[in-house]
């Protein structure tokens, strides 16, 4: 009878190992298209197949929901945050967001101010500032639009936020 060394079983294993999870990577996997979907907008992978009439863009296709009766949707990055606006149906827009820095200097939300420029259209969120950034705050306004249509339309400025008179950030306003 022949004796096989320990350490040529344990290469055998190792292979059938190695066999085996090779093979399971290799089968087809289902997408679960639930993991794309965030708060008022639906993500969506690019290889999905996109409704007519609808945008893209590089990271996939967003279609938004009608139940809140979005009509146009915009937002702007800055301070390793985004603000995100929603121009309702209803002719609100809604203005949301949160940023994580450029607040360290002041603990006081009273000494910052956020401006879209050139429209002049002053923003005053309620927020406290937490770890140098902000907590995450909503504000609605009837009198900003992201179209043309009765109110300032914002969507060609950037909001720039300041404290005191020093710029700390600022970033377009992007249109989706």
């Amino acid at each position: 009878m022949s004796s096989k060394s320990p350490l040529s079983l344990l290469y055998a294993a190792i292979l059938v190992l190695l066999i085996s999870v090779s093979y399971i990577h290799s089968l087809p996997q289902e997408v679960n298209n639930s993991q794309y979907k965030r708060g008022l907008f639906s993500i969506y992978p690019k290889e999905h197949k996109r409704a007519e009439g609808t945008n893209t863009g590089d990271w996939g296709w967003i279609q938004g929901h009608t139940k809140r009766g979005a009509q146009v949707v915009g937002y702007a990055d800055l301070l390793g945050g985004r603000v995100t606006l929603s121009q309702e149906s209803s002719g609100v827009t809604v203005i949301y967001g949160q940023f994580n820095t450029g607040f360290g200097d002041s603990s006081n939300p009273a000494d910052y101010t956020f401006v879209f420029e050139p429209s002049g259209v002053v923003i005053k969120p309620s927020y406290s500032i937490l770890n140098g950034g902000t907590s995450a705050w909503t504000l609605n306004r009837s009198d900003v639009r992201l179209s043309p249509g009765s109110g300032k339309n914002i969507s060609k400025d950037k909001l720039v936020v300041k404290r005191g008179t020093t710029v700390i950030g600022s970033g377009p306003v992007t249109i989706i």
